[in-house]
């Protein structure tokens, strides 16, 4: 219950949520105007920002075999199924995840450059962040992506320009072990797009880079062709938001052919 003490505004502006899980009771505070302790915007600035559902669903090829999305962009769970931690996004997936192997290779969705690369604790592990001018993917904006959990410190430095489909990293579990997950940790790619109008960033203590004015985008709408704004993409008409992955494969194709951006992972001949 409330505490009696509360006064009718705080009353209207909080609903106690118990779920119980595991034997826990999480209390979650239900109103987006207030932010999970530890998140810096509110979950409704974050949301007018583009971290939403988009509702985007990828399909993927017959011939080749491709690893899929194991949790979207806007969920508010894990690929297992368990809630997120409010201290992260107020709950909800900043980005997309990939469930994979140690080892696996990371690669660059489009032409860029890096602009920071580093090692980091919980939820991020070692990192490596690319930003991609107008002319490399034919945008009017700057794209960042933003790769986590690899398996060991990115060899690439700051300056350092990419082309679509180069290997940036070895995905792993960095950042995962403990908590959660426990000691076997979960190997998977997390990886985070943004964008804004000019190129500005400032890189920051550890893993985190700034960047200036920017929106959260799904990853996902890279792959669309359409706008890259979660609002506009939420509106579209569901058979709007189906298409199918570009990507490359393990023996050198990228299909198709003409694309300006790739899946993060290589794709298998069957």
């Amino acid at each position: 219950m409330l505490h009696s003490g509360l006064g009718d505004e705080r009353m209207r502006n909080h609903l106690i949520i118990r779920a119980l899980c595991g034997g826990l009771v999480f209390v979650l505070a239900a109103n987006p105007t207030l932010a999970a302790k530890g998140s810096k915007r509110s979950l409704a600035e974050q949301q007018a920002m583009g971290l939403i559902d988009t509702g985007l669903k990828p399909t993927y090829p017959t011939a080749d075999t491709c690893l899929e999305v194991s949790s979207p962009f806007g969920s508010r769970t894990r690929y297992d199924g368990s809630l997120r931690v409010l201290f992260s996004n107020n709950g909800y997936h900043g980005g997309m995840d990939i469930t994979i192997e140690i080892g696996e290779p990371i690669l660059a969705v489009a032409d860029g450059e890096v602009i920071h690369a580093a090692g980091g604790g919980r939820l991020v592990g070692n990192m490596i962040m690319l930003r991609h001018a107008p002319r490399d993917t034919g945008l009017d904006q700057w794209l960042f992506s933003k790769y986590q959990h690899l398996d060991e410190p990115a060899s690439l430095r700051p300056g350092d320009r990419v082309k679509m489909g180069d290997v940036i990293g070895i995905g792993g579990r960095t950042g995962t072990t403990g908590g959660h997950y426990g000691a076997a940790g979960y190997p998977h790619l997390h990886m985070n797009i943004y964008v804004n109008g000019t190129e500005r960033y400032k890189v920051r203590r550890g893993t985190k880079v700034g960047i200036k004015d920017f929106a959260y985008v799904d990853p996902l709408a890279l792959y669309l062709g359409r706008s890259l704004d979660s609002h506009q993409i939420r509106s579209l008409p569901d058979d709007q938001k189906t298409f199918t992955i570009p990507y490359v494969t393990t023996d050198g194709r990228t299909e198709p052919a003409n694309t300006r951006f790739v899946w993060p992972t290589r794709c298998r001949p069957k």
